[in-house]
């Protein structure tokens, strides 16, 4: 899979193969910029990977995989509009 910025198409990852196996965790490590929270934001379903595949089998939540990114994403309306989705 190839990664690549949703707004300029900046290439960030390229030829990247990954499996994490169930019950498995993995670590996510690298300089300032080398797209660390940009692969995590494809694996979330934040951006869409470009050149390749990704098969999620996985849940989201408090019972599997958790993202919490590094600025917080926010939608319009009111704090209650953002708890309540």
């Amino acid at each position: 899979m190839t990664v690549a910025t949703p707004e300029d198409a900046k290439l960030i990852i390229k030829e990247l193969n990954l499996l994490v196996t169930s019950g498995k965790n993995i670590l996510v490590t690298g300089n300032t910029g080398c797209g660390k929270t940009s692969l995590l934001r494809v694996i979330a379903g934040l951006w869409s990977g470009q050149g390749g595949k990704l098969n999620r089998k996985l849940a989201f939540g408090p019972r599997g995989v958790m993202y919490l990114p590094q600025k917080p994403l926010m939608t319009g309306g009111t704090i209650l509009d953002q708890v309540k989705n």
